[in-house]
């Protein structure tokens, strides 16, 4: 970004002095992190619309095609359990996750970008107006209006802008830091006035936007029209195409994971072969983890924690660099809890898509973060979508630092899913294919806060077995009686 980047960077560095409360970004260096990573990531120009009409179309296409794979692998499960996880729709379903996220994450840093770009008074006044046009058409979809002015269906408005709703208190979070690190100097007052402008339609936007998923199913049909509309268009027809290549090598991963530590004799230790990968095959019979990735979130993991502690239950937390450093109180809190601390990663990248540098930062430097943070040391990591487990040099990098890799085979799939129920009973579908294992749930989404607990109370009543990962581990590797 040449001078304009320079400029940037010299006002989020005024964030370093926030003395914000704002729970999300308690932390000033988180925000100034993430606001510096927005301008790397967003190029500056005179036209953003087209980036946003084509970020907003991709998220809408990437959830209408995520949701009609959801129905179809549910299906598979309820033909074979055994084999659903194994196949192409479930690996076609993770590497939408990889699309979608990216998608979210772009306007995301799009957002912060343009509302720099509007605050500070170097920028032309061309750029300017398109900045602002821009954030008009973000804050249309935020409210479900598509790119071409048409309407996201009532039904399936749950489904495609309940995780931007999440990302909206990220954003305001972001904002409000950055505010409060401007200071009262009257040269900043218009700067002021822009974000504050934006933090308040950031809020009014979640609001209309927080609706109760306690009870939210897609209607079939309005899906089915959906789908059938968008697949008039080529570039949902290409991104359906670019899922199924990504999903080639997802699935050979996932087919790889077999060959993993499958019995309970193996003892596991840091190792780029099966003894350094955890699959959930090899647990001891009525035997269950239940995990978290993404977070701590910081609505949603306080709610996971009192589910947890009523139900007498441990669970593995792999979490977010990123997030234990804007959010400490809730990390303490989970340790104070008797957790278990697990990494994935710093901020949630696609580590086969990184060099070394950055191969670095989301596992050597996430793993020192969260141990400085938390006090206990880090001995297991999970890749971000599981992208990387057969990759040698990225198994070698966890297994020199002391970690074993964790993967799962219960996949909730409570990202896309934004029904508890039928959350709870895809999980109960896997479950019933294995004799133990380990449970992936997302602590970030309000539907997960919900369905884990909903799983936990069948857990009780069935008398099942629940401990942390690690704890398994022990057992097994110990030749322990229990892992309690």
């Amino acid at each position: 970004m040449n001078l304009k980047k320079t400029q940037l960077l010299a006002l989020a560095a005024l964030m370093s002095c926030s003395t914000n409360q704002y729970v999300a970004y308690k932390n000033p260096e988180v925000a100034k992190d993430k606001v510096n990573r927005s301008m790397a990531n967003t190029k500056v120009t005179t036209d953003y619309t087209k980036n946003v009409q084509s970020l907003t179309k991709s998220i809408y296409h990437s959830y209408l095609y995520g949701q009609t794979l959801l129905e179809k692998y549910d299906q598979e499960l309820d033909q074979d359990p055994t084999k659903a996880l194994e196949g192409n729709t479930y690996s076609e379903l993770l590497s939408v996750r990889t699309f979608v996220d990216s998608f979210e994450e772009q306007i995301s840093d799009l957002y912060v970008n343009l509302v720099m770009v509007n605050a500070i008074p170097e920028y032309s006044e061309e750029q300017k107006t398109n900045a602002r046009e821009a954030l008009g058409r973000i804050g249309s979809f935020f409210k479900g209006v598509r790119a071409d002015g048409s309407e996201v269906p009532e039904n399936l408005r749950p489904m495609v802008l309940s995780n931007l709703t999440e990302k909206q208190t990220e954003l305001y979070g972001l904002l409000r830091t950055t505010y409060n690190g401007l200071g009262s100097e009257k040269s900043m007052s218009d700067a002021k006035k822009v974000i504050w402008t934006n933090m308040t339609a950031l809020m009014a936007s979640r609001r209309d936007n927080n609706q109760n998923l306690s009870s939210y199913e897609v209607d079939s049909e309005t899906l089915r029209v959906a789908v059938e509309e968008a697949s008039q268009d080529q570039d949902f027809k290409k991104f359906q195409a670019d899922v199924k290549v990504v999903s080639k090598d997802i699935k050979k991963v996932i087919q790889e994971l077999r060959v993993g530590r499958s019995t309970s004799a193996n003892v596991v230790y840091p190792s780029v072969g099966p003894a350094g990968n955890i699959n959930g095959r090899g647990f001891p019979a009525n035997t269950w983890s239940i995990t978290y990735d993404d977070g701590p979130g910081a609505k949603t993991t306080p709610t996971v924690l009192t589910n947890l502690k009523d139900h007498g239950y441990k669970a593995t937390f792999f979490v977010l660099a990123q997030q234990v450093l804007a959010l400490p109180t809730i990390t303490k809190s989970l340790v104070d809890a008797g957790m278990d601390m697990a990494s994935h990663s710093y901020t949630h990248a696609q580590i086969t898509k990184l060099g070394p540098q950055g191969r670095d930062k989301e596992i050597v430097q996430s793993k020192a973060v969260i141990e400085s943070q938390t006090g206990k040391k880090v001995k297991l990591f999970r890749l971000p979508y599981g992208a990387g487990t057969g990759v040698t040099a990225i198994r070698q990098l966890i297994a020199q630092h002391d970690m074993v890799h964790v993967f799962w085979n219960v996949d909730t799939l409570d990202w896309q899913d934004k029904n508890p129920q039928s959350i709870l009973a895809r999980s109960l579908k896997q479950m019933s294919a294995y004799k133990g294992g380990v449970i992936l749930f997302h602590d970030i989404h309000p539907q997960s806060v919900i369905a884990s607990k909903l799983l936990m109370d069948h857990m009780k009543k069935a008398g099942m077995i629940v401990c942390t990962v690690q704890g398994v581990v022990d057992q097994q590797n110990k030749g322990l009686a229990s892992c309690k």
